[in-house]
């Protein structure tokens, strides 16, 4: 703790060096997702501008554990997943304006049928819309990949039923 306090930056990079891979795997743990780099890079900073005084502190881990997972708290509610309302990139400029309101009509309802499903279906529905792969999503979520390959078929049911009108016969 000395190193970091008497400002050396050799020191500092070799800390960083030390601790950034083990914070990143416990950020990705907190399910900071594709945030966690930046989580731990963080924390790493905060404790770097000010290291804590807390004599409960005898390690620098578990200071870093309570700082990431806050900040990988916060992460993930600033990152709230946006709706898709991209209709300015899904319609074709050679649309007709009828088209593109049923087009809207569409993404609205479809919008609608999204945030009516259980938040896990939620979820599991545009991490798929992202391209994550099923494993990546389990990774995030701590459940087994056919867990989220069911719940993804269960919403994906729920949606067409929902939205059966919009579908060609």
């Amino acid at each position: 703790m000395a190193l970091i306090l008497g400002g050396d930056r050799e020191a500092e990079k070799v800390f960083v060096d030390r601790h950034l891979d083990w914070a990143s795997a416990y950020a990705r743990r907190c399910h900071a997702g594709d945030l966690s780099e930046d989580v731990a890079q963080e924390a790493i900073m905060k404790l770097l501008a000010r290291p804590p005084f807390d004599p409960r502190y005898s390690s620098i881990r578990p200071y870093l554990r309570v700082v990431i997972r806050k900040k990988s708290l916060s992460a993930r509610f600033r990152k709230r997943l946006e709706p898709l309302s991209r209709e300015a990139r899904l319609v074709d400029p050679r649309t007709s304006p009828s088209q593109a309101v049923a087009r809207a009509k569409q993404l609205s309802a479809a919008n609608k049928a999204i945030a009516r499903l259980p938040t896990p279906q939620r979820l599991v529905v545009r991490r798929r819309a992202e391209g994550l792969s099923y494993g990546e999503i389990a990774r995030l979520t701590g459940r087994t990949e056919a867990s989220e390959r069911a719940l993804h078929q269960r919403a994906l049911t729920k949606l067409r039923r929902q939205l059966r009108r919009f579908l060609p016969p």
